[in-house]
């Protein structure tokens, strides 16, 4: 592992920078979207929080699990029908009660998915293969990165007047994360899982912001989205990837139809739908 130390400290630095900066928009767009009467169609609101639809696939590792199971290990029995595609639809353009339970639901799931997160560096951080100082502070300042986005999904939650889930989602656990970290047998492999669980969430909110009808709420995901692709950065620089930024290098990651760039000097440039958004390290 050649990775410049000082170089994992000044990316870490900017990691948290970066998240303070996008917490408190990222908080206001979920009140927005999950406030609205209809803005978005139940499928793009689930894909938005990385909630797979009803027929939808969640994959984590070479993993894959139905979305309605991920989603009935939180949510309730009000749901939104299910349409011959396999996307979950909104069938009105208004709130109904149903409708907004299964926003809660979504909600309450994001949330067990971030807690889930939280918990699976906890364990790695726990098992005794991280050797590395700079994998050990990275992995515990990206455990309570995501205990900060499952704060403010339980926050969302509440204001909205659902009651806040503060379990890890018991299926994933179960047939996913468990077996992962049973199988951990070394620090690279330790990276390897968080580098997968990083990528997923970043292209989740990638691919989201194409989703968002105002500038204001695309450049609110993609800050997050933001955070995610430098967890990434750092992982794949722990992996002699070259992809913590040096002088002269710059790290270009592609999700769909949005492109992140990290460049020298930290900063990192998210393009989404024609709209970009950039954040200096």
């Amino acid at each position: 592992m050649n990775h410049s130390r000082d170089e994992v400290r000044r990316q870490l630095r900017a990691s948290r920078v970066e998240h303070d900066a996008a917490m408190a928009p990222w908080r206001e767009a979920l009140l927005r979207i999950f406030g609205t009467d209809g803005e978005l169609p139940a499928s793009a609101k689930a894909q938005l929080l990385g909630v797979p639809s009803r027929r939808g696939f969640l994959k984590i590792g070479g993993a894959t699990v139905l979305g309605a199971a991920v989603l009935a290990a939180c949510g309730s029995d009000s749901e939104p029908s299910v349409a011959e595609s396999g996307a979950v639809a909104s069938t009105t353009t208004t709130a109904d009660p149903a409708e907004t339970d299964f926003d809660l639901d979504l909600l309450r799931t994001a949330t067990s998915l971030e807690i889930l997160a939280v918990n699976t560096y906890q364990a790695a951080i726990d098992s005794g293969l991280v050797i590395t100082p700079e994998v050990e502070q990275a992995a515990v300042l990206f455990r309570d990165q995501h205990d900060d986005h499952a704060r403010a999904l339980k926050a969302t939650t509440t204001e909205l007047g659902g009651t806040e889930f503060t379990e890890a989602n018991s299926f994933l656990q179960e047939s996913v994360i468990d077996p992962a970290v049973a199988d951990l047998s070394d620090q690279d492999s330790v990276i390897q899982l968080a580098l997968t669980l990083e990528t997923a969430a970043a292209e989740t909110y990638a691919w989201a912001a194409g989703q968002l009808s105002t500038s204001t709420l695309r450049q609110a995901i993609m800050g997050i989205g933001g955070v995610e692709a430098r967890h990434m950065s750092v992982l794949r620089g722990f992996q002699d990837e070259d992809q913590v930024p040096a002088d002269g290098d710059t790290t270009t990651t592609t999700a769909g139809d949005s492109t992140t760039t990290t460049v020298v000097g930290g900063s990192t440039t998210t393009t989404v739908a024609g709209a970009t958004t950039t954040t200096v390290g």
